[in-house]
């Protein structure tokens, strides 16, 4: 009767403790029943050694009951945000097409750039070589025209994806800011007509002019860029580690 007594108490006393520590914190455990006898590649090193436990205790031919934390891998905040960037929009090329600036553009190009070495003798930020509404070579290292079939793939990147309407908006910023990468639209006269900078490492874009709509910038659709960037044949900000002797 006494153990009885013991045990029950032993018993409240958990209850108690399971509703005092937050849910959030506590570690979920998982039962494991652990048999001797069974190859020792089913189960962890941790557990057994040398026919020993980690203890050191002798093990016996007994199944036993072990209790441990998950070892479920937790998701990574980069994989919580591409759960919640999606392709939520299926707007067609040609109703794309109707928006600015996709409506005056006939010509799409991607580029890199680096810093001339005025620019880093000068502590110059980076920026996209635009000189008087034209691209100055010496800037650019890299450039590629689009295929109309490539323009395709990267508008409907550009405009239907977007975060999960309850998840809209919800986007860390940092104050990094190291642009290498663009996308410059021209019109028929060959005029630029809007761009847009990124910085694929500090997940970061600016657009000119503002009134270029591209809706929200996930980690998928800097993702899902960035690897268009490289499949197009730009390596430079998107593939290559930048270094100091990169821009020499």
């Amino acid at each position: 009767m006494k153990i009885l007594k013991i045990l029950l108490s032993i018993a409240l006393f958990l209850v108690g403790l399971y509703h005092i520590v937050p849910k959030s914190s506590a570690p979920k455990l998982e039962m494991h029943v652990i048999d001797p006898l069974e190859s020792r590649a089913d189960f962890k090193q941790e557990f057994v050694d040398n026919g020993k436990s980690t203890s050191g205790v002798k093990l016996d031919n007994h199944p036993r009951i072990v209790w441990a934390a998950s070892s479920k891998k937790e998701k990574t905040n980069k994989e919580i945000d591409n759960d919640r960037c999606i392709k939520s929009r299926n707007l067609s090329y040609d109703n794309i097409k109707e928006q600015f600036p996709f409506n005056t553009t006939a010509k799409v190009i991607i580029i890199s750039f680096k810093r001339t070495k005025e620019e880093i003798t000068k502590e110059i930020p980076r920026a996209i070589p635009i000189t008087y509404g034209k691209l100055d070579p010496a800037g650019v290292y890299e450039s590629k025209v689009l295929s109309d079939s490539r323009i395709r793939d990267l508008y409907d990147t550009l405009i239907n994806f977007n975060y999960a309407p309850k998840f809209s908006g919800d986007r860390k910023m940092t104050l990094c800011w190291e642009p290498r990468n663009a996308i410059v639209f021209y019109d028929r006269n060959e005029t630029i007509v809007g761009y847009v900078e990124f910085c694929f490492q500090c997940r970061k874009h600016s657009v000119m002019p503002e009134s270029l709509k591209l809706g929200d910038f996930c980690d998928k659709k800097y993702d899902l860029l960035k690897d268009f960037f490289k499949r197009s044949g730009i390596q430079y900000g998107t593939a290559k580690i930048d270094v100091m002797a990169d821009e020499d």
